[in-house]
């Protein structure tokens, strides 16, 4: 898909984004593909603790790379 529309805040009218300009067969191709790159990855197999676990590392990562970005 290689159109596009923008996405208005209501609040203040305006512009804070564009978003691909999908049909119903492009969504169908989106989610598909996110099922097959998630079930072909190791993620299905580690249990709800694993992954919580996982995310909580990242986020703490995410944070410290926030922070030596904004000094």
């Amino acid at each position: 898909c290689n159109k596009t529309f923008e996405v208005i805040n209501p609040a203040n009218g305006r512009v804070v984004g564009s978003v691909p300009n999908m049909d119903v067969n492009d969504a169908a191709l989106a989610i598909q593909a996110a099922k097959n790159a998630f079930e072909q990855s190791e993620w299905p197999k580690f249990t709800a603790k694993e992954r919580s676990s996982l995310l909580k590392v990242a986020f703490y990562l995410l944070i410290l790379i926030w922070n030596f970005i904004v000094q």
